[in-house]
């Protein structure tokens, strides 16, 4: 599928910013996909473990959407994950993971494992995440 402008708006538009935050409690670097709400609450109990009071849930229609979760894992503060959606074929979405570094000031020894949490339309394909630094 070759994207245009127009089909590169719709493939953005599709996957939506639900929540980003320094500390997911994972200390690898994990993409996650969420096809149901059992899965969905086992990841929030993992995220309000050290949280009072927790981050409350997103609505979401399972039939309908997805969860893409990107965890960067634990690190020296580099700036949070990003989620685009590259392109879509066939048989694959292509996302693209990029880290938005915004801290100029590598002297800095904040430990983090910052996140993102996107809703996207469901899709049985594969999906592919594809990391890329800024």
């Amino acid at each position: 599928m070759e994207i245009t402008a127009s089909s590169q708006s719709e493939l953005d538009s599709s996957l939506v910013l639900l929540l980003q935050d320094d500390y997911s409690g994972f200390v690898s670097a994990e993409t996650m996909l969420i096809r149901d709400q059992k899965r969905l609450q086992r990841f929030y109990a993992i995220l309000n473990k050290t949280r009072k009071p927790g981050l409350a849930l997103p609505e979401v229609d399972f039939s309908k959407e997805m969860i893409v979760v990107q965890c960067s894992g634990e690190q020296n503060y580099m700036g949070m994950p990003i989620l685009s959606l590259s392109r879509e074929t066939d048989t694959e979405v292509v996302l693209t993971a990029t880290i938005d570094r915004k801290v100029k000031d590598t002297s800095l020894t904040v430990r983090t494992n910052p996140f993102c949490i996107y809703k996207m339309p469901r899709t049985d394909k594969e999906i592919v995440v594809e990391k890329e630094m800024k």
